[in-house]
């Protein structure tokens, strides 16, 4: 813990940190599209399954016989008569849309571009230090230079 404890306090971070890490280098909007194709693939998959789960349950019922066995047959035979382009289609759609979605997040330099910029700003600061420090140094010499004329004509005048 001792370790941990020090790792925290040398890179100025706190446990909420630790404890709930950024997803650095990608924009909050790429992370949410993400998550929102994540959920639309998996809604497809789960009404999916949902369908698979009841036609298993049919033919369970069908296997057992009797009238309820003869409507459960009657049941899957319509579900496997029904059109399932528009479901296979709806699947396709969303892990494509899910594949874009991380290909955007994979190839974002977001992160990279942030940190130009921000050692662009901090350059520009640099600079105006610079031309303020030189502006200061030059107004000192000049005023050094004034006092130094005023106590020659001093001297002078005599």
């Amino acid at each position: 813990m001792a370790f941990i404890e020090y790792l925290l306090w040398h890179y100025k971070k706190n446990v909420k940190d630790l404890l709930n890490p950024e997803k650095a280098g990608v924009r909050p909007e790429l992370l949410k599209l993400l998550e929102q194709a994540i959920a639309a693939h998996e809604e497809t998959l789960r009404e999916k399954e949902k369908r698979q789960k009841k036609m298993d349950e049919l033919e369970r019922i069908a296997a057992q016989g009797g009238v309820k066995g003869m409507a459960a047959k009657a049941e899957l035979e319509q579900m496997k008569a029904e059109d399932v382009l528009a479901q296979n289609k709806k699947e396709v759609e969303s892990a494509a849309a899910k594949r874009k979605a991380e290909k955007m997040v994979k190839n974002d330099n977001w992160a990279e571009e942030e940190k130009k910029r921000q050692f662009a700003l901090e350059q520009k600061r640099l600079e105006e230090e610079r031309l303020k420090k030189e502006e200061e140094d030059r107004r000192a010499k000049e005023e050094a230079r004034n006092k130094m004329k005023q106590r020659a004509a001093l001297w002078e005048g005599k």
